[in-house]
């Protein structure tokens, strides 16, 4: 059986919905089946999404990883793997085996995919909220392509 991962979600602010109806709907489609998902929202916003565990701290004013704290504290005990995004994170339907493949690695302790990242690696030129699942599925094999040509050196 594959190990439980527990994917939390930060949303604190009505104008980033669009972002998070993304989110969820690219995590409904990922291909691991082993996972739950757990929005941490502020009092006041508390969307409702079916599938998701929607909490919020009780401390009224926190930072963001208040709330990725709190949100791994509300997880299911028996999660082994924890991931911890933003609202406006897209996950492409197999990013999560290569991420638990290599945690699984003794002397790793963390990983972090490469994605729209400060340094441009990865960079969706569209990004907006009509960017679909198809084309960060594009995007994610191009890029997967163009490591794999990569000569070492």
């Amino acid at each position: 059986m594959s190990p439980k991962v527990s994917i939390v979600i930060t949303s604190y602010c009505p104008e980033s919905e669009p972002y998070l109806n993304l989110c969820i709907k690219s995590i409904k489609n990922l291909s691991y089946d082993n996972f739950e998902t757990i929005l941490v929202t502020r009092p006041g916003y508390f969307p409702l999404f079916d599938g998701v565990k929607t909490t919020y701290p009780s401390k009224l004013e926190f930072w963001n990883s208040v709330g990725l704290n709190w949100g791994v504290s509300q997880s299911s005990k028996d999660s082994e793997y924890y991931f911890l995004i933003n609202d406006d994170v897209i996950l492409t339907k197999d990013c999560l085996q290569p991420l638990i493949a290599a945690l699984q690695e003794k002397a790793i302790g963390q990983v972090m995919p490469i994605g729209n990242d400060m340094q441009g690696r990865y960079f969706f030129p569209e990004l907006s909220t009509k960017l679909t699942l198809a084309v960060a599925e594009q995007h994610e094999n191009a890029l997967m392509n163009a490591q794999n040509l990569r000569t070492p050196g």
